[in-house]
């Protein structure tokens, strides 16, 4: 009767082991940089945390403090003195016209450069897609074969401990 509990123990944590290896693998292969298994767990916890946390210092009157954004003031001429008024205005209108020629030239420069990276950039893409798709399916298959005996095992764990118990139980 041991040995048939000490196989159902075995053949689950086996199993155990096997299926989070599998998943492992998979989740190391396929996540993309930077992707974490729990963020899209904890970001609303925090959020609902957040909201809670400001909804009880409101409750006791102490209201979460909020930044605020600094406005620089524009000093424009007095309109008493037009011709004064008139210079600063065709001053600044100059000034936003010698900008944007320098922000069209910024951005025609960096269009060119762009499409020639484009080019560039969609062929290795292409490359990469064909070569990753076979490590892609290799990972996946062996990943998914993995998990399948784990669960086997377990499930032969499971079924050996229900027959031990019920042996036991006559």
């Amino acid at each position: 009767m041991i040995i048939l509990f000490a196989v159902a123990l075995a053949a689950q944590l086996a199993g155990l082991i096997l299926a989070a290896d599998g998943f492992r693998r998979a989740w190391r292969e396929f996540r993309r940089p930077g992707d974490d298994l729990w963020a899209p767990i904890a970001a609303p916890i925090k959020s609902k945390a957040r909201a809670a946390y400001v909804r009880m210092r409101r409750l006791i009157g102490k209201p979460v403090a909020r930044p605020e954004a600094a406005h620089a003031p524009v000093a424009v001429p007095s309109m008493n003195d037009l011709g004064a008024f008139m210079e600063e205005l065709n001053r600044r209108v100059a000034e936003l016209n010698d900008r944007m020629r320098q922000a069209e030239s910024s951005l025609q420069a960096n269009a060119e450069v762009s499409a020639a990276r484009h080019a560039e950039v969609t062929e290795a893409i292409v490359h990469d897609r064909e070569e990753a798709r076979e490590q892609v399916r290799s990972v996946a298959i062996g990943g998914l074969r993995e998990q399948v005996i784990g669960w086997v095992l377990i499930f032969a764990g499971t079924l050996a401990a229900g027959i031990g118990d019920l042996l036991n139980s006559e």
